[in-house]
C-alpha cells in the first residue's frame, strides 16, 4: 500500500500534485503484484483550505480517482483537520465517496483501524486493538515535532498506543517516529519552515508489517543559506523555481551575488546582509520593569557619581 499524508492540495500546489505526485504514486501502485499493494492511502489534510475548493481542482481529483479505478487501484481517504468543515466531523471529502473509500468514522478494514481527525478525541477509541495490529489516524501526539521545531505539548499521550504494534499518523509534516508512532510527513515542502526536511511517501508491506520510505524531491523547495566570502555553496542542487534566501556576511557583495544567481536562471532569490546583533548595554532579565533597569544602570554604568545618590534620585523621579 502506498501511503501519503498532508497533501494540502490547493491552487498553488496543484501543478506539483497533478503532474508529479499523482502520476508517480499511481505508477508505483500499478506495479505492485497483489491487491493490498495496489492501494493508495491519504492520511488526512488532502485539501489545504476546506472552505475554498475550486471546482477545477475538484474535477481534476475526480479524473485521477477514475483513472485509479480503471487501473484497479483502490484509494482510501482519511479526513484530517484541514478537510473538516465543523467539529462534528463533516468534511470536504464526502463528494468522492462513490469513487473511493472515505473513512468519515472509525473504520475497520483489511489494513487495520482508521480514525479520522477529531478536535475532541476520545481515548477509548484506541484503548483496545480489536484484533488488529495496525492503527491509522490524523492527530497530534505529545512530543511530536511541529513545523517550527516546536514540540507538541497538548496532543495525545504516547501511552495510549501501547496496545498497538504499528501506528501511522498524518498531521505534522516532518517525517518522524515517537516510540511505535510514525508520522509519514508531507510529500513535498508545503511552506518555508519545512526547508531542509526530506520528503516522500511510505510503502506498507501488509504481509511483513514493514513500512519503507521513498525519498523524492517534488515541487518547489525552500533553501536557507548563510554565506561567507570563502564558503562553498553548491547551487547546482537548487532548482530554478526554488525559493532561495541567503544571509550574506558583511564581506560578501550582496548586489553582485544577487546578479550572479539571477543570471543563472534562479527565479526566487533574496539576499540579505547578516545583521550583527549588538549586545544590550544593560544586562537585565526578560520582562524586567523600569526599576530593574534603573538598578542595572547604577550597578553596571562606569561613573564616579555616588551610586546610592543615583538610586535615590531615580526612585524620586519614578515615584
Amino acid at each position: 500500500m502506498i501511503v501519503l499524508a498532508d497533501l494540502h492540495l490547493h491552487e498553488d500546489s496543484a501543478n506539483t500534485v497533478f503532474t508529479e505526485i499523482f502520476p508517480h504514486v499511481l505508477a508505483e501502485a500499478i506495479k505492485q503484484p497483489d491487491r493490498s499493494g495496489r492501494t493508495i492511502a491519504f492520511l488526512g489534510d488532502f485539501w489545504h483550505t476546506r472552505y475554498l475548493i475550486p471546482v477545477k481542482l475538484q474535477n481534476e481529483v475526480v479524473r485521477f480517482f477514475e483513472y485509479c479505478n480503471a487501473n484497479r487501484v483502490t484509494v482510501i481517504l482519511l479526513p484530517g483537520n484541514h478537510d473538516q468543515i465543523n467539529p462534528a466531523g463533516n468534511h470536504a471529502l464526502e463528494v468522492f465517496r462513490s469513487l473511493v473509500r472515505v473513512y468519515s468514522e472509525l473504520t475497520e478494514d483489511e489494513f487495520g483501524l482508521w480514525i479520522p481527525y477529531r478536535k475532541e478525541f476520545d481515548p477509548s477509541w484506541i484503548e483496545k486493538p480489536k484484533g488488529h495490529t495496525t492503527l491509522w489516524l490524523h492527530q497530534g501526539i505529545k512530543g511530536a515535532i511541529m513545523n517550527d521545531h516546536l514540540k507538541d505539548q497538548d496532543g495525545l499521550s504516547l501511552s495510549l498506543f501501547d496496545g498497538w504494534r504499528n501506528v501511522f499518523a498524518g498531521h505534522y509534516h516532518r517525517q518522524q517516529q515517537l516510540g511505535r508512532v510514525i508520522y509519514i510527513g508531507s510529500p513535498y515542502q508545503t511552506r518555508a519552515d519545512e526547508y531542509g526536511q526530506e520528503k516522500g511517501y511510505g510503502v506498507w508491506d501488509v504481509e511483513h508489517e514493514v513500512m519503507q520510505f521513498r525519498r523524492v524531491q517534488w515541487g518547489k523547495r525552500y533553501h536557507r543559506v548563510t554565506m561567507l566570502t570563502d564558503s562553498q555553496v553548491r547551487f547546482d542542487d537548487f532548482a530554478k523555481s526554488d525559493d532561495i534566501r541567503i544571509k550574506a556576511a558583511a564581506d560578501v557583495d550582496v548586489e553582485e551575488l544577487t546578479k550572479d544567481l539571477q543570471s543563472r536562471g534562479f527565479e526566487n532569490v533574496t539576499v540579505i546582509p547578516d545583521q550583527v546583533v549588538q549586545e544590550a548595554r544593560l544586562q537585565v532579565e526578560a520582562g524586567a520593569d523600569i526599576h530593574a533597569f534603573a538598578q542595572a544602570f547604577v550597578e553596571q554604568d562606569d561613573t564616579n557619581l555616588d551610586k546610592q545618590t543615583l538610586l535615590n534620585l531615580g526612585r524620586e523621579l519614578m515615584s
